[in-house]
């Protein structure tokens, strides 16, 4: 697969709420948790070109485990291989 030879990500405050509401009465909701995400950018080396994929599934540990898949944005000829830039938006549940 490639190395992971830099990461940068930015910080995004909660945007989605997920409820369970409860049958008897509508008006009563029960917030479970939250979603929170971030941009993420990594640049990964890979021996040659063909086996850089179109997108790259990522997760880390940042107090809570975010996860997602991020696309190839470019991919540069670099020392007998190839660099890949990858980014996109990671997704952590907090409950």
């Amino acid at each position: 697969a490639g190395e992971i030879i830099s990461v940068s990500d930015t910080l995004y405050e909660p945007e989605q709420k997920s409820a369970v509401i409860n049958n008897t009465n509508e008006t009563d909701i029960e917030i479970t948790g939250v979603y929170i995400h971030k941009d993420k950018t990594i640049t990964v080396y890979y021996p040659d070109f063909k086996s850089i994929p179109e997108y790259r599934y990522y997760e880390e540990y940042d107090n809570f485990w975010y996860k997602g898949t991020l696309d190839l944005k470019i991919a540069e000829a670099y020392g007998g291989g190839y660099i890949a830039t990858f980014s996109g938006r990671i997704y952590a549940w907090i409950p």
